[in-house]
């Protein structure tokens, strides 16, 4: 019977979690940026900023915690296109800046995602009462850094909920090259992502039944097995 319990405990958290992950972000547009994000709902969205580079602030909704995106163009190369050589130098030349406004670099790497490379760096100020993540990229002519900054140690929940946001994130498409008629691999990532644009919110109302229809499976899954279990012993 104890068993019987703890299969039917699992069952139901593998349901609330399912249910948890489709309510903990909102979709959110950028029209004059060409870009999309999805904001996790413990955050709310303040678009104004003195900064005319920024395109979204979100501020916690408890807590002393910010969420931006920011961008600027640029005339780099793009940073999933670049040696590991020059990623490095790039992330050097970050470190360097850090350092001028006070900030110190205590570590940094590199990120690979289905979009594109990120820079990942962690820095803190001088009496480390502000801590932040930013993630860093280059693409299609365009710098832009998704940041979270907060006032206390960026932990574990932290760095995931922030490569969530980042996982989110749908870019500009690129142009294809006048006169190419086959579809290369990039051109190919990009209409994906221009279709996931599009349908965000129809997957966002479907993911809904889905996960309580997964859950309402498993539970009957689990309780049909122990009934037969139960059955075949007497």
């Amino acid at each position: 019977m104890k068993k019987f319990f703890a299969l039917l405990m699992c069952a139901a958290m593998v349901f609330s979690i399912a249910v948890v992950a489709q309510a903990a972000s909102i979709p959110y547009e950028m029209e004059k940026l060409g870009m999309s994000i999805e904001i996790p709902d413990t955050f709310e969205v303040v678009t104004e900023s003195e900064d005319e580079n920024t395109y979204l602030v979100a501020t916690a909704k408890e807590g002393d915690a910010k969420i931006t995106v920011t961008m600027i163009a640029s005339e780099a190369a793009d940073l999933q296109d670049m040696n590991r050589k020059e990623q490095a130098q790039v992330a050097s030349g970050m470190y360097s800046a850090y350092e001028e406004q006070g900030l110190t670099v205590s570590k940094y790497n590199l990120y690979n995602n289905k979009t594109t490379s990120f820079i990942r760096a962690f820095y803190n100020n001088a009496d480390k009462t502000l801590f932040g993540l930013k993630y860093y990229t280059v693409l299609d002519g365009k710098q832009y850094e998704i940041i979270l900054e907060k006032n206390g140690e960026i932990v574990t929940d932290d760095e995931l909920m922030v490569r969530s946001v980042v996982d989110s994130a749908v870019f500009g498409a690129k142009e294809e090259p006048a006169g190419e008629t086959e579809a290369t691999e990039a051109t190919a990532e990009t209409q994906a992502n221009q279709a996931a644009e599009t349908t965000t919110e129809e997957k966002n109302d479907m993911v809904l039944p889905i996960a309580i229809g997964c859950g309402v499976l498993v539970l009957i899954v689990v309780v049909v097995v122990v009934l037969k279990k139960k059955g075949s012993k007497k």
